[in-house]
């Protein structure tokens, strides 16, 4: 398995189906690591995504 996992259209879907008053939205997986690099970047990522 490839890691991080590679989110496609499927997996998305599935979720739908179990999530029904949820919003799921694709993001880069790297603004959400622990590293902490892109952690001043985060808020302003995260807001220009809120629905």
């Amino acid at each position: 398995m490839v890691q991080p996992f590679p989110f496609k259209q499927k997996p998305i879907d599935e979720f739908a189906t179990q999530l029904l008053q949820t919003h799921i939205q694709l993001v880069d997986g790297k603004m959400f690591s622990w590293y902490g690099s892109r952690l001043r970047y985060f808020v302003d990522y995260v807001a220009d995504r809120l629905v």
